[in-house]
């Protein structure tokens, strides 16, 4: 009994910590941190299931975000089903599911995400869909969907009529 009374007393710790180190882009120990509940985060049935669900939602959800920043937007994507399945009001569960489908081509399920964001106050959700409208869908810079890469995309339209391309 009394491991599951400290298990609900330091809950809002655990959400705290977690969201100070996304803060500081700590994601290893965002990681640890989420993988310390165990994989029955959540499990209804396990004694983490006493975290109240807001609580889970969100480590879940930090946990979905550093899958994400490996590349691996499918799983990212079930971790944050299950965060949304726990608590429907968890923003940064629909924020970051968003983002994961966007970075995986489906912008319908992206702009679907990011608008339920948006209703539950993330102005982050605001700007990428004020970005993504701007631009015909075309997509999102990549350090919104947590690609650390460069593009460059040069556009072209030939001077002449044999249409050599310049040198680059």
């Amino acid at each position: 009994y009394t491991d599951k009374f400290i298990k609900w007393e330091y809950s809002p710790a655990y959400r705290m910590k977690a969201s100070l180190l996304m803060d500081a882009e700590r994601w290893p120990e965002v990681e640890a941190l989420a993988d310390s509940l165990g994989p029955e985060l959540l499990q209804q049935n396990s004694s983490v299931a006493l975290l109240p669900a807001e609580d889970q939602a969100y480590i879940a959800a930090a946990k979905g975000i550093c899958r994400a920043r490996k590349g691996s937007y499918n799983d990212a994507v079930t971790i944050f089903d299950l965060a949304i399945k726990t608590d429907k009001r968890c923003g940064l569960a629909y924020l970051e599911r968003g983002k994961a489908y966007q970075a995986l081509g489906n912008k319908k399920a992206a702009m679907k995400d990011l608008k339920e964001a948006s209703k539950l106050g993330f102005k982050e959700a605001d700007e990428m869909l004020e970005t993504m409208k701007g631009h015909a869908g075309i997509g999102l810079a990549g350090n919104q969907v947590g690609i650390d890469k460069r593009l460059i995309v040069l556009g072209y339209e030939p001077t002449s009529e044999e249409g050599d391309l310049p040198a680059l």
